[in-house]
């Protein structure tokens, strides 16, 4: 295993590093601020992968041939959101002095947009987010890699369950760094506690990945002293947040999704793991 990084793995690491919190924390669904930071995050891409190409230990084959098949859904995307920008099916009319809108016929083969001055930024950040994402399976070539950026990742959102009940112990009228809906359903910095659902079951599952991870290997040190037990209670501070969510569905989700995951980890210690303390 490789330890250490090649300059576009060390590119790579610090820019998810940085926008990863920087999004998940500081970032109001509506801010431009923040969804801004993703395109300059998206525009370092060919940077890192010139720079793997370049300095990378091992020949690189067809590298940008698999950027060209990897990335090809975000530039339809794109695409398709630019010719329905020209296609707008709202027109204007004035009934008895009051102006109203009515849509009009277009082609139905035509991509059309509505409110394309609201969306275009969220579209070009989700698109910028998808090509951050190609660069995690293209450039970095070790475990080590994934198992830092994982660690710190896994603590970002361990931290943000914490945010989440102290604000549900402090009764806060709004989420945190925003300024709120209006509704007492939201949690940490999310403004509606399903969406936080559906971040929590994600992590969850990486944090009690990398627990069962730490038990892998042959030169593993016992469960109990490695970093495995950190990462089970971060998943288990995320898992159970479930129970304060208000959403009936979402919670529900997340906390059987949890119990599964916690099914799995007793199923390995049971079964399968030779650790003395299991």
């Amino acid at each position: 295993m490789r330890d250490t990084f090649t300059p576009a793995e060390a590119i790579l690491f610090w820019t998810i590093l940085i926008t990863a919190p920087l999004v998940s924390w500081a970032a109001d669904p509506g801010s431009h601020w923040m969804l801004g930071c993703l395109p300059i995050a998206a525009g370092l891409c060919p940077f890192i992968l010139r720079t793997h190409e370049l300095n990378h230990p091992f020949i690189v084959d067809h590298l940008w041939r698999r950027v060209a098949t990897l990335s090809a859904p975000v530039w339809l995307i794109v695409l398709l959101f630019t010719i329905g920008v020209f296609h707008n099916p709202l027109v204007s009319i004035e009934i008895g002095n009051e102006p109203l809108l009515t849509l009009k016929d277009v082609p139905d083969w035509l991509p059309a947009s509505t409110a394309a001055q609201n969306t275009w930024l969220s579209t070009l950040a989700l698109a910028s987010v998808y090509l951050v994402a190609m660069n995690l399976f293209i450039v970095p070539k070790s475990r080590s890699f994934f198992e830092r950026i994982l660690s710190w990742l896994c603590l970002n959102a361990a931290l943000i369950a914490v945010v989440g009940y102290l604000q549900k112990a402090l009764t806060v009228q709004s989420a945190l760094l925003t300024e709120g809906t209006g509704r007492p359903d939201f949690f940490a910095f999310f403004p509606y506690d399903g969406h936080w659902a559906a971040f929590a079951l994600l992590w969850s599952a990486v944090c009690i990945g990398m627990a069962l991870l730490t038990t892998r290997y042959d030169d593993s040190p016992d469960f109990i002293q490695s970093t495995g037990p950190w990462y089970l209670t971060g998943g288990t501070l995320l898992g159970a947040s479930g129970f304060v969510v208000q959403a009936r569905w979402p919670a529900a989700i997340l906390l059987c999704g949890f119990s599964v995951m916690l099914l799995i980890v007793a199923i390995h210690f049971f079964k399968h793991s030779k650790d003395a303390n299991r």
